[in-house]
């Protein structure tokens, strides 16, 4: 997962043309227990990246796990 966030760094520059770039930051996160940055990540994503099934069940998973 620490290699998906440093792939997801190095496409910041072109992330307008990459879909599931708020994505992959939030599942990174997910993965490796940082659920309060994955919460970040999944708050600042597009409203088209965010009407994607697998977002939406990473950002379901994220906040039953703040919000038990």
């Amino acid at each position: 997962w620490n290699s998906v966030l440093d792939y997801a760094k190095s496409i910041k520059l072109s992330a307008t043309k990459n879909k599931d770039y708020h994505y992959y930051f939030l599942k990174a996160n997910y993965e490796l227990g940082r659920y309060e940055e994955a919460l970040k990540w999944a708050e600042s994503a597009s409203s088209n990246e965010k009407s994607e099934i697998q977002f939406l069940e990473v950002w379901r998973d994220v906040l039953l796990v703040l919000y038990d």
